[in-house]
């Protein structure tokens, strides 16, 4: 009975030290630059999920929110990425918009336009032009 609780504490502690490692790998990948950013999610695609995209947006959201428009380019270039590798056009969108809302910040008009056209396609495959006119509001 005793060596059964120990087994059990020792799995406890080995479960919970490995989800703090999961933690930190996701940490340090949303640091990595976007060309590195796209080749660790390729190399491990299960790793990722939608609540990341969530983190990334929100993330691109406060930056723009706090006048680092830099940083909320990046983080929307990953969003983007992260977007396309979970195949949710309706993740991609809404990137392209945060995208394109940091390079109007940016006063980079073309980057910009682009990014708004990118994202306005993406609606229209979805058909869903109720949510162009909320992300214009």
């Amino acid at each position: 009975m005793i060596y059964l609780r120990l087994f059990c504490i020792f799995l406890l502690i080995f479960l919970i030290s490995g989800l703090k490692i999961v933690a930190q790998t996701r940490s340090q990948i949303f640091e990595l630059d976007e060309i590195k950013f796209q080749e660790a999610i390729k190399k491990s695609p299960n790793l990722l999920n939608k609540n990341d995209w969530v983190f990334l947006k929100k993330s691109a959201d406060d930056s723009m929110d706090s006048g680092q428009f830099s940083k909320a380019v990046e983080y929307s270039k990953k969003s983007v990425i992260l977007a396309e590798k979970l195949k949710d056009n309706l993740l991609k969108a809404r990137s392209f918009h945060t995208l394109g809302r940091s390079y109007q910040s940016l006063e980079d008009v073309e980057k910009a336009y682009t990014n708004y056209n990118d994202s306005l396609s993406t609606y229209e495959l979805l058909d869903r032009s109720e949510e162009i006119l909320i992300e214009v509001n």
